[in-house]
């Protein structure tokens, strides 16, 4: 596994315990459909509702990190095509998992940044873009 990679690879297990610690349950991690893209984590979320009751939402979460010092945030990285690549992942996902096809969906990103002294914050972007 080249460095990159596994840096890469403990970011996402960073977030999976970031995302269970905010009582999400995770689903699946790397879902891969080939030849159309890639999700980090596929988890569910209990949503409370206005009237008491609770709605199960199925989140996608794409997982980014990047040096405060680099042009962009990790979150503005993700471009409308990566954004097209991972809703169309999530549809296969949605046609290959029917049991969770009735569920509210939701693309988030869990994007860490790391400043100089090597300090890692973690920002969680709900609702991060949507399928239009």
């Amino acid at each position: 596994m080249t460095t990159a990679r596994k840096r890469g690879a403990d970011f996402e297990q960073h977030a999976c315990q970031f995302l269970t610690a905010q009582n999400l349950t995770i689903i699946a991690t790397n879902y891969t459909a080939h030849h159309i893209g890639e999700i980090d984590i596929i988890a569910l979320q209990q949503v409370a509702q206005k009237d008491g009751s609770y709605q199960q939402t199925l989140v996608f979460v794409e997982v980014k990190a990047r040096k405060h010092s680099q042009f962009a945030k990790a979150i503005e990285t993700i471009t409308p095509k990566k954004q097209k690549r991972i809703i169309n992942t999530a549809w296969h996902f949605l046609q290959n998992h029917e049991i969770y096809e009735s569920l509210a969906c939701r693309f988030d990103v869990v994007a860490f940044e790391i400043d100089e002294r090597q300090t890692i914050g973690v920002d969680w972007v709900q609702g991060a873009f949507w399928v239009a």
